[in-house]
């Protein structure tokens, strides 16, 4: 079973935070500012963006969560793809997205769990090292 973990994006902020404690009663995230030195805040649920662990690791140990980019070494040939996968979560199962190369409007979709077989996965950004528009 995976580790249920969560960040949570702040969007008035642009920071990306740990998640202490979600209260659904409240609809709010209290989440922590400091980086475990003991400052956390409360937020509505409208003002931040909930991010889900995957609970996989890169090939630097860094935790993958949705919103990562993720760039695949091939481990057979050691070669980058050198196209970054957004990871998001749908139809119940982590993803990865990207354009496909046919049409502008559509996505491609992989199972996450799938890719691991084939290749060596290492974050390389995130969608929200860019503002988010409100």
């Amino acid at each position: 079973m995976r580790k249920i973990k969560f960040m949570a994006y702040i969007k008035s902020l642009g920071w990306l935070v740990a998640v202490e404690r979600i209260c659904f009663d409240c609809n709010t995230v209290e989440v922590d500012l400091t980086n475990g030195q003991g400052d956390t805040c409360e937020y509505d649920f409208d003002e931040v963006i909930l991010i889900q662990y995957t609970g996989l690791n890169d090939c630097n140990d860094s935790e993958i969560f949705e919103g990562h980019l993720l760039d695949f070494k091939d481990k057979k040939h050691a070669h980058r793809i050198g196209v970054p996968f957004e990871v998001v979560y749908k139809s119940g199962s982590f993803m990865t997205k990207q354009k496909d190369i046919n049409s502008d409007e559509e996505y491609r979709y992989n199972n996450l769990w799938d890719i691991l077989f084939e290749y060596e996965l290492e974050i390389v950004g995130s969608v929200y090292d860019k503002p988010v528009n409100k």
